[in-house]
């Protein structure tokens, strides 16, 4: 699996549970709110019955008190009148601030008049003991307007205190239910709490695992790469090296961290080297870097570096060994000069081509004959450059370049072959064509050489038929005809040096000597 689907599960795992405990504490929060409102009206209940039966006494204290001070005469039943009178109304505002069901409420307000009354007629009973005696307080009481009352708020009392009965059972059966529910959300709770910690602490251990398995695959690659791989800081010094770099430079891992890696490095290199490393430091990536590190022997090694940054200052970094390659190269550029002043040295034409017969290389002498440059005539096909004719019948000669590719063997021109220069400047030429045997390519290469100056008296008028025809002019002196001729003779034998198979490109192999023909 890859880490960022490992991330993305990890997180959304982590979402899930953060959303499942979110929602077990507001279930838990708001069953447990209920449950205390329930719980408070349970409270409030009971205090109204409290209240309630306080009332009662109070009323009943008034009561007693008046009916003994009627009696008895004796000023101390006076007391728990007149304290009822101070407390009865403190007590039926306090039921005013309890009661919430609006049922009580109307008994209460009907309650009101009936202990206001009551307490007149004990009033109306005290004074007339005190003012007019026994007989007429005692006429007062008999009436029994007084025990009519009382019996009304005993009545009123005992109504209100069986529907707060009826309100104490009903709100406990609900707080009962509210506190089952929380009891239930914290079990339910507990459990999902449970199972996801399981189910996160799971997945820790499995990203935990995948991530070893991926550091142990990292460290295997690290180590057994036969690149250079390292991980160094802008700092200067390197964190981390594989054995690569001990196989190629021979310093030890430790050697490596323990100094700065400039330290290694040619000091013609150095500031180079600085200057990559500031790049890397401003986040660019450098695909491609050659440097000299020195080896514990003391030789410089030649490196190729690729190199990107990292967070936190790392620069992940990957190297090789090119210092064959460097010398290979700098060999073959040798052997490419030697070869080019080989070929301009050369006094005949010569032209190389590839498999798919295009034109690899022109010396001189074989620009000036065909009239194309080597930069012209590079990639084009031998017919359109090498462009051949029979001299007598005008038609196109063959070139045997598919025969030499066919058999291995060098092949020449047919009699009377006539060249036409880019300017269509014929001149007649003498041809070979060679392989090129080297395994690393194929090609062959062709030699021409004019040999208008090596024919006889012949050939040459037809030569010369040729040149008036595309000059206009006389024909020249014989004299001069024969200085060429010796001229042409001395370069019919010839051999490419061996500097062709230095090279590892298109040409290897020489030019077999051949005589320039003469028609006959």
């Amino acid at each position: 699996m890859k880490p960022t689907s490992s991330n993305h599960i990890y997180l959304a795992g982590l979402a899930v549970a953060l959303a499942l405990l979110s929602g077990v504490v507001w279930l838990g929060w708001r069953h447990a709110g209920h449950e205390q409102e329930k719980s408070a009206l349970v409270v409030r209940a009971h205090e109204v019955q409290a209240g309630l039966n306080r009332l009662l006494a109070l009323v009943g204290d008034i009561e007693t008190g008046a009916r003994g001070f009627v009696i008895t005469g004796d000023e101390a039943f006076k007391v728990p009148f007149e304290n009822g009178l101070k407390e009865v109304a403190d007590q039926q505002r306090r039921l005013k601030e309890l009661i919430r069901d609006t049922e009580q409420q109307a008994n209460l307000s009907a309650l009101e008049p009936l202990i206001a009354e009551r307490i007149a007629v004990s009033r109306r009973n005290v004074e007339l003991r005190r003012d007019s005696g026994f007989e007429a307080a005692r006429e007062q009481v008999a009436a029994g307007k007084g025990k009519a009352v009382m019996d009304a708020i005993r009545a009123k009392l005992t109504e209100m205190d069986a529907r707060e009965q009826a309100l104490l059972e009903e709100r406990s059966a609900a707080a009962q239910r509210e506190a089952g529910h929380t009891r239930m959300v914290t079990l339910v709770g507990a459990g999902l709490s449970f199972a996801l910690l399981i189910a996160v602490f799971a997945l820790v251990l499995r990203e935990n695992r995948l991530r070893q398995q991926t550091q142990d695959e990292l460290d295997r690659f690290f180590a057994l790469s036969l690149d250079m791989l390292g991980i160094a800081g802008t700092d200067g010094y390197f964190r981390r090296v594989n054995a690569a770099f001990t196989q190629t430079l021979g310093w030890s891992a430790a050697e490596f961290l323990a100094r700065p890696f400039l330290d290694f490095v040619h000091p013609d290199d150095q500031a180079a080297t600085v200057r990559e490393v500031e790049k890397l430091a401003a986040g660019e990536k450098v695909l491609r870097f050659e440097n000299r590190y020195q080896h514990k022997d003391g030789s410089w090694r030649v490196l190729s570096w690729k190199a990107v940054p990292q967070a936190g200052g790392e620069i992940f970094a990957t190297g090789r060994d090119i210092t064959e390659r460097k010398k290979a190269e700098a060999a073959l550029l040798k052997s490419e000069e030697k070869l080019a002043v080989t070929l301009q040295s050369i006094g005949d034409a010569v032209l190389a081509t590839d498999a798919q017969r295009r034109v690899t290389r022109l010396n001189p002498v074989a620009e000036k004959l065909t009239g194309w440059t080597q930069a012209e005539a590079q990639g084009r096909t031998v017919d359109e450059v090498f462009n051949i004719i029979n001299e007598e019948t005008r038609r196109p000669a063959v070139i045997p370049i598919d025969d030499v590719l066919a058999t291995g063997e060098i092949h020449g021109l047919a009699n009377h072959t006539v060249l036409i220069a880019r300017d269509g400047t014929e001149r007649p030429i003498a041809d070979s064509a060679a392989p090129i045997r080297d395994p690393r390519c194929d090609g062959r290469i062709r030699r021409a050489a004019d040999v208008a100056r090596q024919r006889g008296p012949e050939p040459r008028r037809a030569e010369l038929h040729h040149g008036e025809r595309r000059r206009g002019g006389p024909p020249r002196e014989d004299h001069r005809r024969q200085r060429r001729l010796g001229a042409v003779r001395k370069r019919e034998q010839f051999r490419l040096p061996d500097a062709g198979r230095e090279r590892g490109g298109e040409l290897s192999g020489s030019l077999l000597p051949r005589r320039a023909r003469s028609r006959r």
